[in-house]
């Protein structure tokens, strides 16, 4: 008589399928990841094509290119210029008032999802030394519970850039974090052309918590569009590293 017998797995062989499971895991994990990333750089590349229109539309009405920021005077590493995301925010989302910034027909970008708001936390931190290269952005996304009160008249005169009581708006791209930038429309020429011959530098860091700085140490800031404006969102590392083109980050003049 013969018995039937069934033949269990060995343990190599469960370690074997064990194994193949966690590479099949790992290939789509990445896949997934890197799926993502290509999507958020393309609703990044999509916001500053908007953004981009919505600011030859605001110069259409208004002769000029929004700014707060005090110009450069001088060429050269004191020429550092500041981040004036307030002023894009005000000026093409805020409704069309002398109080609140807005341009003539603002808002030119009023489809602009509430996920994509946020406000500046740390004022004293806004300029130079903030939407730095430390990974450190000074702000937070907007509470859903305002996103329909973003684009009233009585919000927008609490989140002025004026009114130190509360946070300004700025638009952020999708990795929660703001969308620099900076007007050289009005700049004189002088000033323009030795900044991009001769342009001061930003020390771009890598703190321990963030992963994946494509460079760090001493990054040229100059003007990239010295006719209008420049602006560019950090990219997936979260790292503002001015613009550069060895970065990961999206920028107006690469798209």
């Amino acid at each position: 008589m013969r018995f039937n017998r069934s033949r269990g797995f060995t343990l190599i062989e469960l370690l074997i399928v064990i194994a193949i499971i966690g590479v099949l895991a790992t290939l789509i994990l990445s896949g997934l990841s890197s799926a993502k990333k290509r999507t958020q750089i393309a609703v990044a590349r999509s916001h500053i094509t908007a953004l981009k229109a919505a600011l030859a539309n605001y110069k259409s009405d208004m002769g000029r290119y929004p700014r707060l920021t005090p110009r450069p005077t001088t060429p050269g590493d004191g020429a550092h210029y500041d981040d004036d995301t307030i002023a894009l925010y005000a000026a093409l989302r805020n409704r069309a008032t002398v109080e609140t910034g807005g341009g003539q027909n603002s808002p030119y970008v009023d489809d602009w999802k509430p996920e994509y708001v946020g406000l500046i936390n740390d004022r004293a931190q806004n300029n130079r030394n903030s939407m730095g290269s430390d990974g450190t952005q000074y702000t937070t996304p907007i509470d859903p519970a305002d996103a329909e009160k973003a684009t009233t008249l009585t919000f927008q005169k609490l989140h002025l850039p004026s009114n130190n009581a509360h946070e300004p708006l700025v638009f952020m791209d999708p990795w929660q974090n703001p969308y620099h930038y900076r007007e050289w429309a009005s700049v004189r020429s002088s000033v323009k052309d030795q900044l991009i011959t001769s342009p001061g530098s930003r020390t771009v860091s890598k703190p321990a918590e963030v992963e994946g700085a494509v460079m760090e140490g001493a990054v040229p800031d100059q003007p990239h569009s010295p006719e209008g404006f420049d602006i560019w969102s950090n990219g997936p590392n979260t790292i503002n590293e001015f613009g550069h083109t060895e970065s990961d980050d999206v920028t107006s003049w690469g798209n």
